[in-house]
């Protein structure tokens, strides 16, 4: 079991005044208020966010130290991911960030400059991922489906998990056709560009490493094959 502790205002330098109409600062004034080190977020476009994850991402977070955790990739266009984010990162974000890294976009320092922090990378399961699917709720189409969602499946006095959802509309693809013309936000799309560019330079990196290694192979060797989302653990 992991002992979470309150945070003392003396692990954390002072912070500037903050201003609430940006989203960063209410998300410190809420750390700051009840003394939390982490915090989760989960955004209220998404009804039906995964609560299981919510779990095992809070855990690995605490497991590992970590300033930010989150399944990475497009599985973000769902609309069904929390991320945990730490009062550090977020107070990091806040003093070396934009205007616009204060705004909606409350982990794009991060994600910007993953060398300044520890950045632990989970996978979403496998019966969760299906990035055709939009669970979101922007437009007015969105809200169709999700009424149709919860007409078949809310029962009174339990919560509607994610995987009956998803569930449904692999079986009812009429369902899912609803919103499947609206395309993804610019502010996701850019989110999951950021996590692939990063992807591609590890992946560089580590071919640059391998290289200069002994009995390293050269470059006429035939290429191994890798996964193509990549999204195991890694520590920066």
């Amino acid at each position: 079991m992991i002992e979470v502790r309150p945070a003392a205002e003396a692990d954390f330098p002072a912070l500037t005044r903050l201003d609430l109409t940006y989203p960063t600062d209410r998300y410190l004034e809420v750390a700051r208020r009840w003394k939390a080190e982490h915090l989760v977020r989960v955004t209220g476009d998404n009804p039906l966010t995964d609560l299981p994850l919510i779990e095992s991402l809070c855990l690995r977070q605490l497991e590992a130290n970590a300033d930010y955790t989150y399944v990475p990739g497009d599985a973000l266009l769902m609309g069904i991911l929390s991320e945990v984010i730490s009062r550090r990162a977020l107070e990091t974000s806040h003093r070396e960030g934009e205007d616009k890294h204060r705004s909606e976009l409350v982990t794009l320092y991060i994600k910007e400059n993953p060398e300044k922090f520890k950045i632990e990378r989970a996978e979403l399961p496998k019966e969760l991922y299906r990035p055709e699917y939009r669970l979101t709720v922007d437009e007015p189409e969105d809200v169709m489906l999700m009424e149709r969602i919860f007409d078949k499946l809310y029962r009174p006095g339990r919560i509607l998990q994610t995987i009956e959802a998803i569930e449904l509309l692999d079986s009812e693809p009429d369902l899912a056709s609803i919103n499947a013309h609206i395309g993804a936000s610019k502010v996701n799309v850019r989110s999951v560009a950021l996590d692939e560019n990063e992807q591609r330079a590890g992946e560089c990196g580590r071919t640059l490493r391998e290289r200069s290694e002994p009995g390293a192979p050269s470059e006429n060797a035939p290429p191994t094959r890798s996964s193509s989302r990549g999204w195991g653990p890694r520590e920066h």
